[in-house]
């Protein structure tokens, strides 16, 4: 069913400003946000994997991660009308990178643009020292830069092996406008 409909792969690290930018950039289209990871996460808390979301970088086994995943695509793939569906390119763990969007995943989807959304290293230090609610595991400037430069290079992995385009939108201090605008130019372009 996805293959009727736009579907575009919005990710960016955490504090780089994707759900402000998307609720701006949503405002009078037809497209629905899907937030892939409230969905897998609501799925592992269900079946008793984990009990919040920083478990899902420090306690969950890859087997189950990628059960899930999967799960989570299918779900997705059959959602009617055009898609936003926010997510992380990959995530960071104790031992390394995760893939946020493995082969599998986008297979169902089907998307046609990732937009990758980026924020100086420096300002989303700050935004996560102020985040009390969350476990990140890492709040120096070159994690995030590193993080950053992860997200673009599992980005262009997954346009290879989908043909979709990949975007960068720079979410600068005091230019948050630009940002949704250059967003909504995304959406408003038919995938053809």
């Amino acid at each position: 069913m996805s293959g009727m409909y736009d579907r575009i792969i919005l990710v960016g690290v955490p504090g780089a400003g994707k759900t402000t930018i998307a609720n701006k950039a949503l405002e009078g289209t037809d497209f629905k946000i899907v937030n892939f990871g409230d969905y897998i996460t609501d799925l592992l808390k269900r079946d008793g994997h984990i009990k919040d979301v920083d478990d899902i970088r420090s306690k969950l086994n890859q087997e189950t991660w990628i059960e899930y995943q999967k799960k989570t695509a299918e779900h997705i793939s059959k959602i009617p009308g055009n898609l936003l569906i926010t997510t992380h390119a990959s995530f960071m763990t104790p031992i390394g990178f995760y893939p946020g969007l493995p082969d599998w995943t986008l297979q169902g989807i089907k998307p046609h643009v990732f937009v990758i959304i980026e924020a100086k290293p420096e300002e989303i230090a700050q935004w996560w020292s102020k985040d009390t609610t969350r476990r990140r595991g890492m709040v120096f400037e070159r994690d995030i830069s590193l993080f950053q430069e992860m997200n673009r290079m599992y980005c262009v992995h997954y346009s290879g092996v989908t043909g979709a385009r990949v975007k960068i939108i720079k979410n600068e201090d005091g230019r948050l406008n630009e940002a949704v605008q250059e967003l909504r130019n995304v959406l408003l372009t038919p995938k053809r």
